[in-house]
């Protein structure tokens, strides 16, 4: 006797993989195979038809791909081994029902009926249910907005045609229309090409990233660090002029200017890279680029570059004699970095 218990809950399994599969195996049976079928526009009944599935069964794909023992085994918390067993049990209970009535019903999916040694498919009027993804979707129907497209020829052809005043009415809005958002988009390439001179604007805000400043020698270096950077807490002071917020300070802004200050004081002791006769040499590279990637990476220093002999020299300082150079050179800003130094003149 059939347990048909065992067979619906088979059952419910090949359902719930058939939500989330294109294809489930029944392990010495068949396959059960899902096919999308693309939304389409029917011309006859003015509508447009939502995308779907469709079913089909090919007993010839009948391995074990482990699916539907998968299933089994976490529903009712036993081995992989287990389930496959269970399902070859219940599958033979399944062909005992389909020999006895000569039609099995595989839920939602269809009915499969034996004639002669022939199985037949045919999918079940609820497949749709076993799609959720396209279930939702409605069938949308629309009505032609143009005469020429009307389902009755002639009542098309009794339509008055528009006259002559009411066409050149149509093509005289439509062109002004257009000027109108040709002038727009103008004046407002002229405002955003405009520059504006903005005095004592009431504005404040924190510098964050990589900000830069380019000095006389193309040196790049950090404008501000990022806040959070420092070591001492942030703190905005904001000072007002003229109804306006004129000055905005920040500790990260406060160790800028201490920067600014030192290599003040360090261009001082140098000779402020005069433009002098000799030059203190710290690097010689092969090309530009490569001497000014020596700057980027030194940037402690107020550099320069010197082409002279198919090479470029990195220079620290400039003087009118060689003495004064050498001096700059033995100085030790520049001596204790880098003591290879030497003198070149232009």
């Amino acid at each position: 006797m059939i347990n048909f218990a065992f067979v619906n809950e088979i059952i419910l399994h090949i359902e719930l993989l058939l939500m989330s599969r294109d294809c489930v195996v029944v392990p010495g049976l068949g396959a059960i195979l899902a096919h999308g079928i693309a939304a389409k526009y029917d011309e006859d009944s003015y509508q447009y038809i939502a995308p779907s599935r469709s079913f089909t069964f090919n007993p010839e794909i009948n391995h074990n791909d482990g699916a539907l023992a998968s299933s089994i085994a976490r529903s009712k918390g036993i081995s992989y081994e287990a389930a496959v067993d269970y399902v070859a049990a219940q599958v033979a209970a399944l062909k005992q029902h389909l020999a006895a009535d000569g039609e099995l019903a595989l839920g939602r999916a269809g009915t499969l009926s034996r004639r002669g040694a022939m199985l037949e498919f045919r999918p079940g009027d609820a497949a749709a249910l076993l799609s959720p993804a396209t279930l939702w979707l409605p069938t949308l129907s629309v009505k032609p907005c143009d005469v020429r497209y009307a389902p009755d020829r002639e009542q098309a052809a009794t339509v008055a045609p528009l006259s002559r005043a009411a066409v050149l009415r149509r093509r005289v809005y439509r062109a002004a229309k257009t000027a109108a958002a040709v002038a727009v988009l103008v004046g407002i390439g002229i405002v955003l090409s405009t520059p504006l001179k903005v005095d004592n604007a009431q504005y404040a805000g924190i510098a964050y990233g990589e900000t830069v400043t380019t000095h006389s020698a193309d040196v790049t270096e950090p404008l501000l660090p990022m806040p959070g950077s420092q070591e001492s807490e942030l703190r905005i002071v904001l000072s007002s002029h003229d109804d306006a917020v004129t000055v905005v300070d920040t500790a990260a802004h406060n160790a800028y200017r201490r920067r600014v200050q030192a290599r003040k004081h360090r261009a001082a002791a140098l000779g402020a890279l005069a433009e002098g006769r000799y030059c203190v040499v710290i690097a010689s590279c092969a090309t530009e680029s490569e001497a000014q990637r020596f700057i980027n990476r030194n940037n402690h220093l107020q550099l320069g570059i010197l082409a002279k002999d198919g090479r470029y020299r990195v220079y620290a300082a400039t003087a009118d004699s060689y003495a004064a150079a050498q001096q700059a050179a033995n100085a030790p800003v520049i001596a204790a970095r880098y003591p290879d130094a030497w003198v070149c003149r232009r």
